[in-house]
Formats: structure tokens, sequence, C-alpha cells
């Protein structure tokens, strides 16, 4: 694979930020992962890249699902057939929704991971700050939910309205800044696969037992008789 791992990853990261196009980006940027884990022989890299790559097909295989069961739509004449493709879709959505759910969970633990393991490996400053921007932005999407929660708690409760539109704007304003966080994650992780210098150590030269000549035979002696 040579060095295209490296252009490879960082092209990924970039179409990441893309709708639609980010399927192929994660795909590219698993093939950098698992690129630089073939290279440097690390095992994490390698995993990191396999599930990004598992994720990112299940998305996308997730996304065509969705588009060819609308387009069958039209084609539906009774109310029992239209309601009979929607229960068979939203099963098929549950169940590749969560397999996609654990994979990326984990994924996104091992990017994380990786993220740090290869900033202190190569010294490389962009994947250090993706790796801790990565765990900020949990943080914040954490933070975001909890609010989120609250607000829909106190909705229940009949809090009063000022209450309830501070809750909603720092939900809202978690979400957003997460999101800002995402987009400058991903570029980060491009700039780490850009400038990425790999020293791989060479091999120890062969070494060859040394040779000992085998010692000369006995000197033979003969008696006179």
């Amino acid at each position: 694979m040579g060095e295209s791992y490296k252009i490879l990853g960082g092209i990924g990261y970039i179409l990441s930020l893309i709708p639609f196009i980010n399927f192929i980006g994660g795909i590219l940027a698993g093939i950098g992962w698992l690129g630089l884990g073939k290279k440097t022989g690390d095992g994490v890299f390698k995993a990191t890249g396999v599930l990004m790559i598992i994720s990112s097909i299940l998305g996308l295989g997730l996304l065509i699902a969705v588009f060819s069961t609308m387009g069958a739509m039209p084609t539906v004449g009774s109310p029992e057939e239209i309601m009979g493709i929607l229960a068979g879709l939203t099963v098929t959505l549950i169940i590749i929704g969560c397999v996609a759910a654990v994979i990326g969970i984990v994924m996104f633990i091992l990017q994380v991971v990786s993220f740090f393991r290869a900033g202190k490996k190569f010294n490389n400053g962009a994947f250090k700050a993706a790796g801790w921007l990565s765990i900020v932005f949990v943080l914040l999407a954490i933070i975001g939910v909890v609010i989120l929660i609250v607000a829909v708690f106190s909705i229940a409760g009949g809090a009063p309205e000022e209450q309830l539109g501070l809750s909603l704007i720092g939900s809202i304003g978690m979400i957003v800044l997460g999101l800002v966080l995402g987009v400058i994650v991903n570029i980060l992780a491009a700039v780490g696969f850009f400038t990425l210098k790999v020293e791989v150590a060479p091999l120890p030269p062969a070494t060859y037992p040394y040779y000992q000549p085998p010692p000369p035979p006995p000197p033979s002696y003969q008696f006179l008789h």
C-alpha cells in the first residue's frame, strides 16, 4: 500500500463532513487506519479501521434500504400493502440501527484511543488535539442530553415557560457546539494523516554463527618393531 493510506485517511475524514458522502469518507478513513496498522503492526489501528469500514457500510446499507422502500411506495395500491412495507422497513431499521449503534460506540472509543496512540507514537499534534476534542465532544453531548431530558420532565411537571425556554436554548447550544467540535475533530484527523511521519525501525542485520574450523586430526605415531 506504500504511503497511500495517509492520503486515503485524510481524504476520508474530509469527505466525512459531507452529507450522504460521509459513508464513503468513513470507508476511506477506515482504510487509512487499517493501512497504518499494517505498516506499524499495531492492532488497535487495525481494529479501528475495520470497525470504521463496517459501520460505514451498515450506514450506507441503511440509507439504500430507506430510499429503495420509499421509491417502491408509489407502486403500492392498498393500505394493507403500505402498512406491510412500513412494518418491514421499521424492523429492518431497528435491527440495523441497533447493530450500527453498538459497532459505532466501540468504533468511536477505539478511534479516540487511536488518536492518542498515534499522537504519542508519531509525535503528531493534530491527532493529540483530535483525541482531546473527541472527549470534550462526548461530554457536551452528555450534558446536552441531560438538559433535554430535564426540559421534557419540566414540561410534564408544568414548569414556567421561562425555565423551559432556557433549558431548550441550553440543549440546542450544546448540540450546536458539539457539531462544531465534531467538524474540528475531523479536520484535525485529516491533518494528522496528511502530516503523518511513520518511521519503522529497520530489521536487525542477520547474524550467522561463528564458523570454527574443526581441530586438526591428532598426529599418528608409527612404532617400529
